[in-house]
């Protein structure tokens, strides 16, 4: 990106690419967060199903 300058004093072109970089991290960090909250989603899913069944053989003994 700083050779951007040589052809661009204005620094435009250098703005524009490093927003067009921003945009692609933060649609990577968006699809991320997405899979990290299906994890924990099936995570407490099954913990809570542990749980549930832990109370069940406590209550039958």
């Amino acid at each position: 990106m700083i050779g951007l300058f040589d052809t661009d004093p204005s620094g435009k072109m250098q703005l524009e690419k490093t927003m067009e970089y921003g945009k692609q991290k933060l649609k990577e960090i968006d699809e991320r967060i997405e899979e990290l909250l299906a994890l924990r989603n099936e995570i407490q899913f099954l913990y809570d199903n542990f749980h549930k069944t832990i109370q069940q053989k406590v209550g039958k003994e």
